[in-house]
């Protein structure tokens, strides 16, 4: 992969939705981090890029000394005591030298319905209708609530699988942006993170995070560009799994560090 030309003020920030529930805590010996994201913050440009990558990746786990689904390098590296170390040497492995991680934040995913109704539901385009494995959304604009936002951002039963699943939650993420930035974005980040603290883990301090959380007031949603680890899907052993594209990712990536 593409080595980016190292940057004072650039920071690779790893996002991850942890899928912990107390129910899934009975019956699986970890969690896995269903969402993976990777911001590239440019903080001279005041510019964002996130790279998703799909948590069905096929890549080779260290922890586990084995290939696998990338999202399962953070249930391996859990019953050793180290989830996150774990997850970022996959990612490291599985991007080379340009996939440095300066930072993480880790948010579980089962608080997002109360996080949402918290700042009033975010304006939404159905863009199809979800009507299946428990979810009853139809096509359209819409306010989505709490409940609604999740089902929404975790259905994946479309003709696109997965890779619609990213779709939403990258539009949704700019719905979300579009709403905060109508308020005082940074006064409602701040109170959300303060007050969901239990359900989120970084190593970010509270004055960097107050630095990224007033850079993103200060952008347009053309200052951020999302992106999505091209391949396709493939069944192995009656698993599925994302397998790479090299030749695509190599020029997607080389656009993502530019």
């Amino acid at each position: 992969t593409p080595t980016p030309v190292p940057r004072k003020n650039m920071l690779n920030v790893l996002f991850l939705g942890i899928d912990r529930t107390e129910a899934r805590e009975e019956t699986r010996i970890s969690a896995a981090a269903d969402t993976i994201m990777l911001a590239r913050v440019d903080l001279d440009n005041k510019t964002m890029k996130v790279l998703a990558i799909p948590r069905d990746t096929y890549g080779y786990i260290p922890v586990a000394d084995k290939l696998d689904k990338i999202n399962s390098a953070y249930a391996y590296g859990a019953q050793q005591g180290k989830a996150i170390w774990s997850i970022k040497d996959a990612i490291k492995r599985l991007l080379g030298e340009g996939g440095r991680i300066d930072y993480y934040f880790t948010l579980d995913m089962e608080p997002i319905p109360d996080i949402i109704d918290d700042l009033g539901g975010v304006e939404v385009d159905v863009e199809l209708d979800m009507q299946s494995h428990g979810v009853n959304l139809s096509k359209g604009m819409q306010v989505l609530d709490g409940k609604s936002s999740y089902d929404y951002i975790r259905w994946r039963y479309g003709g696109d699988g997965d890779i619609g699943r990213i779709r939403r939650q990258q539009g949704f993420i700019k719905a979300m942006f579009k709403k905060l930035q109508a308020s005082e974005m940074e006064k409602e980040l701040l109170r959300i993170i303060l007050t969901y603290g239990d359900d989120i883990n970084t190593d970010l301090g509270l004055e960097q995070l107050e630095s990224i959380i007033r850079l993103g007031a200060e952008m347009n949603q053309q200052d951020i560009q999302f992106f999505v680890l091209p391949g396709e899907g493939k069944t192995m052993d009656d698993t599925s799994y994302w397998m790479i594209n090299e030749e695509k990712a190599m020029q997607m990536l080389e656009d993502f560090y530019r």
